[in-house]
């Protein structure tokens, strides 16, 4: 899958980039399209709104492929304790085949669904 697919992103278009070719792009999801073996796949991660604070999707194709979900620590700590402890929740979805972004917008959805049950 290294060096050879594409990322794409829930607002459509790619963050800025944060050094080389590493982007941080805020959204509910983020998707790398690509090939394994001569056959093409999507995997996509999906962000929790009820996390602490919204995804901001890290990604880098340099060197190798890489997707992230990243809070922006760096930018603005968040201070985890005994008494105030952290639950986070990302999903996770791999698919034969390339899928469009109303596809993985579909799944996103059905997801949130699921996980409000």
């Amino acid at each position: 899958m290294d060096n050879n697919g594409e990322f794409v992103y829930a607002g459509g278009e790619p963050g800025p980039i944060f050094r080389g070719d590493e982007r941080l792009t805020e959204g509910a999801w983020c998707a790398y399209r690509s090939a394994v073996e001569g056959k093409l796949v999507t995997v996509a991660m999906f962000d929790d709104p009820g996390n602490p604070r919204p995804a901001t999707w890290f990604t880098m194709k340099e060197h190798f492929a890489y997707l992230s979900a990243t809070m922006r620590l760096h930018e603005t700590p968040l201070e985890v304790t005994a008494d105030k402890p952290m639950t986070l929740r990302y999903g996770v979805a791999l698919w034969d085949g390339h899928r469009s972004n109303q596809e993985i917008e579909t799944l996103y959805q059905l997801w949130l669904k699921a996980i409000k049950k």
